[in-house]
């Protein structure tokens, strides 16, 4: 089922790349082959700078495009979306990691419980949502360097 659902999440993360290229295009096509020849005439000069794509981020993207999809699925309860929800501005861009200020340039990853403290719930209702979330893979067990802080990311 778990492979299923991410071949499922593989593919529509695809969709929502092409549409979101498709949808930053300033120029025509024609004007985007002008500038290609131009760009191939000229040594040394970029007309349109290559495009890096700086990271791949699965549970961000799970947020941000393929929510509706796990729902439409029925693969989340009520009470997990929710939680997704609510977590969502604790997950670091660039490291996928649960953390106490995603905008500080050296974030601490947060536990269960400084995750509870910072939601104003309890543990009790947050683990339960957790451990749920990690047995569908929706979350994971990881390390934070810090001593004694298992973190879930």
């Amino acid at each position: 089922m778990l492979a299923k659902l991410a071949k499922k999440l593989r593919k529509e993360y695809k969709k929502a790349r092409l549409k979101d290229i498709q949808n930053e295009k300033i120029l025509s096509h024609e004007e985007m082959e002008f500038a290609n020849e131009l760009q191939a005439n000229t040594k040394g000069m970029k007309l349109v700078p290559d495009r890096k794509i700086k990271n791949n981020i699965p549970f961000v993207q799970i947020i941000q495009h393929n929510f509706s999809h796990l729902r439409k699925e029925g693969y989340l309860t009520l009470a997990e979306e929710g939680f997704l929800v609510d977590i969502s501005e604790f997950v670091g861009f660039s490291s996928n990691c649960i953390v106490d200020d995603v905008k500080k340039k050296d974030p601490i990853p947060l536990n269960q419980s400084d995750l509870a403290k910072a939601l104003g719930r309890g543990k009790n209702k947050i683990s339960p949502l957790v451990t749920s979330l990690v047995d569908k893979g929706i979350m994971a067990h990881a390390e934070s360097g810090l001593d004694d802080n298992n973190v879930r990311s």
